[in-house]
């Protein structure tokens, strides 16, 4: 596995985001920052339930999202699966 900065484009209901994504090729899910999904309007749906993950600062609790458009690498895929995480900046 391997990690790469990469450029993608991401929208949901309420608009759409350019944003820095790390990625994980080792990875099994796509993480967003909760706040980025939040900008595009993309939240999770009402009774969605609570993912319990392993991530390298130990387990963490997150929501899955659909997001309309998920573009990155010449490649765009719509109806996109994604996972709301808060990531911490403050580090």
């Amino acid at each position: 596995s391997g990690l790469a900065i990469i450029r993608a484009d991401i929208q949901g209901p309420a608009g759409r985001a350019v944003v820095r994504a790390a990625v994980d090729t080792g990875s099994t899910y796509t993480t967003v920052d909760s706040d980025i999904l939040e900008s595009v309007g993309a939240i999770p749906a009402p009774g969605a339930g609570v993912l319990r993950m392993r991530t390298a600062n130990g387990i963490s609790f997150a929501q899955r999202v659909s997001l309309i458009r998920f573009a990155a690498l010449g490649k765009e895929v719509l109806d996109y699966p994604v996972i709301s995480i808060t990531i911490q900046t403050d580090l």
